[in-house]
């Protein structure tokens, strides 16, 4: 456990600056680097980001087109059909006024669905990718302006990057749009959370945990000891890889080096027991 707890320490310990962690580091993916960030949310069973992609011969007065991916987590199976109907009554009542130009299932077990727009007096085209993946449900959308495609450079260009995002995204090894052009990245370097995000360390322990298979809600240090997920225990009893915890921090336990083991790095126990207190420790209950 131990060891297990020191290499995800070394895995988090740089950023890439495409590379994407969705869903806690359950799946990742790559955006091509000349698309521009403009909106994320993340969440335990959620994850959105929009991009704004480079305009046409860089005009910038030319209308913005966008790439969203929207990835989330689900236990209620539903099927390719019933999700992706549902994505689709959104979009239909939202801006714009789309309308269904073609909707084709593939073999891949995925969905796509061009639309027309117009969106402030642009016309746009709209084209969705979705597929579910056991309890994994995704939505690529593009929103490009028609005159877009009067450039024969670009858009061979933005239809390679949206193929190569798409081959990108896996979970763990796995391809969730299975190919031989797919391709996993290594996005277990990524947080899904900023440093300030994580000032209580219980981030960073939520997120260890749910990259080791165990999927449970997010809680901050405060709030710890309500959780259901864990037992108190003895301090005695400790060992590598349980749980230590003060009001204002939660790291893991390092038995052997009477250690506390944080994002930061690993630290003496000793220096945080003069500062904040003699800890609690907990153990992760097994689940029946």
């Amino acid at each position: 456990m131990r060891r297990a707890l020191l290499t995800a320490l070394a895995l988090v310990g740089s950023v890439g600056t495409s590379d994407y962690s969705a869903l806690g580091g359950s799946v990742g993916f790559t955006a091509p680097g000349g698309w521009r960030e403009v909106r994320r949310n993340d969440r335990d069973s959620s994850t959105f980001v929009a991009f704004v992609v480079p305009r046409p011969l860089g005009d910038p007065n030319a209308p913005p087109g966008n790439v969203i991916v929207d990835i989330g987590l689900s236990y209620g199976h539903q099927s390719l059909r019933t999700y992706s109907e549902a994505k689709l009554a959104q979009v239909a009542a939202g801006p714009g006024a789309p309308v269904v130009v073609e909707s084709r299932y593939w073999p891949d077990s995925s969905r796509t669905v061009l639309w027309s727009s117009n969106l402030r007096g642009t016309p746009y085209a709209l084209w969705d990718k979705l597929a579910v993946r056991d309890s994994i449900y995704i939505d690529i959308r593009t929103a490009i302006p028609l005159s877009y495609s009067n450039d024969s450079i670009w858009q061979a260009r933005q239809e390679a990057q949206l193929d190569t995002l798409i081959n990108s995204i896996c979970a763990g090894a796995q391809p969730l749009f299975p190919g031989p052009a797919a391709r996993c990245s290594d996005v277990q370097h990524v947080l899904p959370f900023t440093q300030e995000e994580n000032t209580d360390g219980a981030r960073f322990v939520w997120l260890i945990e749910r990259r080791n298979g165990f999927l449970r809600p997010y809680v901050p240090a405060t709030d710890f000891p309500k959780s259901t997920d864990y037992r108190l225990i003895e301090p005695d009893s400790a060992r590598d890889g349980d749980i230590v915890w003060w009001p204002s921090l939660v790291g893991f336990f390092g038995a052997g080096a009477k250690s506390v083991l944080l994002l930061e790095g690993e630290q003496p126990l000793a220096s945080f027991v003069q500062r904040l207190g003699p800890p609690r420790f907990y153990r992760r209950l097994v689940p029946r």
